[in-house]
């Protein structure tokens, strides 16, 4: 479901985990916080056909398709392999403060205006309740005038258990930032908004799927411009395995296997901390591109290290993805870094590509 009005409730972002808390926050009027959005960081490729047998991939054989913003293979959305940064230019909307704005939520809400990224009204329970909040800024190039536009995501309840959130894309005016328009407002795995980001001038927003609203399995990527005031796909969603690593009755310490869908050589990685680490079989030489995400600025995402056999072949971290060549053909574990000083409420948030 994607639609631009209707009575909202709240989505926080990553996990039903870290949906619970926010519900939890705004039951006792409590904010979550967070720093200045800033430019996010590079986008890997979505992938194409999968790799033969070796590797996590479906039965589907060939290589993956890369491009630059390309159909790929199957019709799933191709990138430039590893990493395609964020657009961003000097001027425009880079440095908004979009925490200190008014969103127009449509004649259901009205406008609301935030204030350190949050607005209540009421408590949670009370029939005129209602709670906004920002969740991410991914500012760059939509427009093609030198320029950085944002698109913002938002989440925003008045209750009960459906959890939405939408993306407002913005262009830069020399008044300010302008309305484009809405992408839609998504229910956790009825659309529900994973991660929106730009890159190569178009915007990549990345939706939760699944089989009922509470549980999603699947993110679709779909690549969009700003054709005036529209925003226009410009080519086939892709579908891609969202991989849970700590789901019910999954013991802390058991690892769980990747498993990519059909055609695909690309998965999403989410969980709390602690997790069972995730692991995968695969070839010499094939192709790893590990990308932690940030999806949301009240969010710790833990750093990942790539093991095999007990030996880190190397790490990723947020704004630094790891791409590399695997050495040898074996199995791989990809385990999130926790130290001492690693805030309580860790999460893994990832993106991950085998390819060749």
């Amino acid at each position: 479901m994607r639609g631009s009005s209707g009575r909202f409730g709240a989505q926080l972002g990553v996990l039903a985990t870290v949906a619970a808390l926010a519900l939890a926050a705004c039951s006792s009027g409590t904010g979550t916080g967070g720093a200045t959005p800033t430019t996010a960081g590079p986008v890997p490729g979505s992938a194409g056909a999968a790799g033969d047998a070796g590797g996590p991939t479906s039965s589907a054989s060939g290589p993956a398709t890369s491009g630059d913003g390309a159909a790929g293979a199957g019709g799933a959305i191709g990138a430039a392999a590893g990493a395609t940064t964020t657009t961003s230019a000097p001027t425009g909307l880079d440095r908004f403060d979009f925490l200190n704005f008014t969103y127009d939520f449509g004649p259901d809400l009205g406008k609301l205006t935030l204030v350190n990224g949050e607005y209540q009204k009421g408590n949670f329970g009370d029939l005129d309740f209602i709670r906004a909040e920002l969740v991410r800024v991914a500012t760059g190039d939509l427009t093609a005038d030198g320029q950085s536009d944002a698109a913002v995501t938002l989440y925003f309840t008045t209750g009960g258990t459906g959890q939405f959130t939408d993306v407002f894309v913005y262009r830069w005016t020399s008044e300010g930032p302008a309305l484009v328009a809405r992408d839609g407002v998504g229910d956790r795995a009825d659309d529900g908004v994973r991660r929106a980001e730009i890159a190569n001038g178009q915007l990549v927003i990345d939706r939760y799927r699944g089989q009922g609203a509470c549980c999603p399995d699947q993110v679709v990527r779909r690549l969009v411009a700003v054709q005036g005031n529209k925003l226009v796909d410009k080519a086939k969603e892709a579908t891609f395995a969202l991989i849970t690593l700590d789901i019910d009755g999954v013991d802390a310490a058991k690892a769980q296997k990747v498993k990519f869908l059909p055609g695909t050589s690309t998965g999403f990685l989410e969980s709390a901390v602690p997790t069972p680490p995730a692991v995968f079989d695969a070839r010499q030489g094939q192709q790893l591109t590990l990308q932690v995400q940030e999806t949301g600025r009240q969010l710790h995402v833990a750093p990942l290290d790539l093991v095999q056999n007990g030996t880190v072949v190397g790490t990723a971290r947020v704004g630094a993805p790891l791409i590399t060549a695997l050495p040898t053909t074996g199995s791989y574990e990809i385990r999130p870094v926790v130290d001492a000083k690693a805030p309580s409420d860790l999460i893994v948030s990832a993106e991950l590509s085998i390819t060749g």
